[in-house]
């Protein structure tokens, strides 16, 4: 959808044939579209930081781990201390015990 929106997909699929000028245009705009996910990008890490916090992040994984037979529930735990990761959400003790239990069933 958002490479629709820029135009980019269809000269990406006619790219062996294109000419020059088109060339010079799908790098512009390829260029574009890196600035385009570099601010969105900006914008979800700012969001991220003033809106969540490790508490928060605590409290969801222990409320999955605790769900232990519920499907999905493991994995979306891993995914969150991913999403912690990414956001740059520091890891304190509970965290870490919490990263313990939940990557390696360790109480």
């Amino acid at each position: 959808a958002w490479v629709e929106r820029w135009g980019v997909y269809s000269m990406l699929v006619n790219q062996k044939n294109a000419t020059e000028a088109e060339k010079a245009e799908l790098k512009r705009r390829h260029g574009e579209l890196g600035e385009f996910i570099e601010e969105q990008q900006a914008k979800q890490k700012a969001y991220v930081a003033e809106t969540f916090d490790t508490a928060i992040y605590n409290n969801v994984i222990s409320t999955l781990s605790a769900q232990e037979e519920a499907p999905g529930s493991h994995q979306t735990a891993i995914q969150i201390f991913h999403d912690m990761t990414d956001n740059e959400i520091a890891f304190d003790n509970e965290t870490k015990d919490l990263l313990k239990k939940v990557c390696f069933s360790d109480s």
